[in-house]
């Protein structure tokens, strides 16, 4: 993943310098856009397989009659923030899926567009066997179905798709084996329901998701990034600091690049809402449908808690005190059939109940304190990355505060689960969502504060 990055050479916080932006149609036309573009925005999301975006045109050459622009070209992006290596400029063809809002005084649409891979995915249903090692199938579906060239390239005054392919970082092993036969599923939903049945060789969420970065595509669990944060503590993108406008003032550009301009709280824990989908608690019936039995597998987050990597780290608060809870509040029942294929022994089918509670109560836990916060845009930035965080401390200054004015228990490191890019053709401004699934042990906590003018 990302790690911090010199910004020293910047001018300005969010400076950006666009290398490449042309349109190329299914007939060969192409033009740059440089002069047209009044702003596109990047979309990257940990729970989303692919990138998308849009792209807003003053188009007044009329150039959507002139190439003619259908919905259906390819839009090939290229930007970077000055001074930064090259390895981590953004760079990729998109393919554009439709025209919308649409003006013609003046003359101004939107273009929405996707990755190449979504498109692949469209047409590519499966009708195939695949055995092995989950992450060992992950990896041959990615490379059989969904790789593709990373864009076009000029080579002897003519475009070609450049040789260099997409990626796919695998974030760590499968320790379950699996046999099953894809009846037309597309590569992206297979590498979906691969996910959604891997077991860790290493450590113990089954929290794997697989997601495209605007670097690379990612196969893993989200527990793996937090354990490499935990374990490098300076695996972060920066120490980002929020402060009202105006109130900041300094001509350092290295500071200004870490201010947070907005914040918002998007999201607090809903007690009901993780009653309902079994957050706490949670329980699988396995009916064998092979030997005509069944049984019961319960599974308690609140007894499990501690045994995970977690945002915060090890020995940290979860986000609730102790919650009553009752496995049977959400029960999932599910068939399984041993020895179903006779070469393949202990097939995912039959660790269902070792996988569900695990998986949906890691994986519930990204989503019960989620900031949404803008930022100056940088490159090197992508989802799945760690960033530090000083939360402001909004309760009255006191002389003896030594923290700074900062919330103990809820700053620290986040996941940054999701980044637009907007990007104007002078500034690149990011606003991510990012998450935290546990809090700060604060020793102050230790012995409770009464207030006794409202008791």
């Amino acid at each position: 993943m990302s790690t911090s990055t010199s910004v020293q050479s910047l001018q300005t916080p969010g400076d950006i310098e666009i290398t490449e932006l042309f349109i190329v149609t299914p007939r060969g036309n192409y033009i740059s856009l440089d002069d047209y573009m009044s702003e596109i925005n990047i979309y990257e999301d940990i729970f989303s397989n692919t990138l998308s975006g849009d792209i807003v045109l003053s188009d007044y050459r009329n150039l959507i009659s002139a190439l003619p622009i259908l919905g259906d070209e390819y839009l090939v992006v290229g930007f970077k923030t000055p001074g930064f290596p090259s390895e981590s400029s953004i760079r990729k063809t998109f393919r554009i899926i439709s025209i919308t809002d649409r003006k013609t005084s003046p003359p101004i649409y939107v273009l929405r567009f996707c990755s190449l891979e979504s498109i692949i995915d469209s047409i590519s249903p499966i009708y195939k066997t695949f055995s092995g090692k989950i992450s060992d199938v992950a990896v041959q579906v990615f490379t059989e179905y969904l790789q593709s060239s990373r864009g076009y390239v000029f080579k002897d005054k003519n475009l070609h798709f450049s040789e260099i392919k997409t990626s796919l970082a695998l974030l760590n092993e499968t320790s379950n084996i699996i046999k099953f036969t894809s009846p037309g599923w597309g590569p992206l939903k297979i590498m979906n329901w691969l996910a959604s049945k891997a077991i860790p060789k290493e450590g113990k969420a089954c929290n794997f998701l697989f997601w495209e970065s605007n670097k690379r595509f990612y196969f893993g669990s989200t527990e793996k990034i937090i354990e490499y944060g935990y374990q490098n503590k300076d695996i972060s993108i920066g120490q980002y600091y929020y402060t009202p406008p105006g109130v900041f003032r300094t001509n350092e550009v290295n500071k200004k690049m870490f201010v947070i301009e907005e914040l918002e709280i998007l999201k607090t824990s809903d007690t009901l809402s993780n009653y309902d989908q079994g957050y706490y608690a949670s329980r699988v019936l396995s009916i064998d449908m092979i030997n005509k039995t069944y049984d019961t597998t319960e599974y308690d987050h609140t007894q499990e808690f501690a045994k995970y990597y977690h945002v915060s780290g090890k020995n940290v608060y979860p986000l609730y005190s102790r919650p009553p809870r009752n496995p049977a509040t959400k029960t999932v029942v599910y068939t399984k059939h041993p020895g179903l294929f006779t070469d393949t022994k202990d097939n995912v089918n039959e660790k269902f109940q070792n996988i569900y509670g695990n998986r949906q109560s890691n994986l519930l836990e990204l989503n019960n304190l989620k900031l949404k916060i803008v930022v100056p845009g940088r490159t090197d930035v992508e989802v799945g990355s760690l960033i530090d965080i000083v939360f402001p401390d909004v309760s009255p200054v006191d002389e003896k505060d030594i923290t700074g004015h900062s919330d103990i228990l809820y700053s620290g490191k986040y996941l940054i689960t999701a980044i637009r890019h907007k990007i104007n053709p002078i500034r690149h401004h990011m606003v991510m969502e990012v998450v935290k699934d546990s809090l700060q042990k604060d020793p102050s906590l230790q012995n409770p504060i009464v207030f006794s003018d409202v008791l």
